[in-house]
């Protein structure tokens, strides 16, 4: 489900999936451990984490200092986006 993903003061257990129009939610994903409710703000944060990583990748791709350069961390970014988009092999 596209950004932006929120969470609702109080309910650390709830991440709601806006997306209409009006910014009302859509859906939500909701899970059982509250122990750390900071696990929703990295739910939340998912597809921003995932667009920055698509940015970076672009904006390196082709640039061969910064492929020489950033060869690993490139190889990460490319495989967190891979799982991320359920292409990972």
């Amino acid at each position: 489900t596209p950004a932006p993903w929120t969470i609702k003061n109080g309910e650390s257990h709830r991440v709601y999936l806006m997306n209409d129009c009006d910014g009302n939610a859509v859906g939500e994903a909701v899970y059982a451990d509250t122990r750390n409710p900071f696990d929703a703000c990295l739910i939340a944060a998912a597809p921003d984490l995932l667009y920055a990583l698509k940015v970076l990748e672009w904006a390196c791709t082709g640039v061969e200092h910064m492929e020489n350069e950033y060869r690993q961390e490139l190889a990460e970014a490319r495989a967190a986006i891979a799982k991320a988009t359920g292409e990972e092999q």
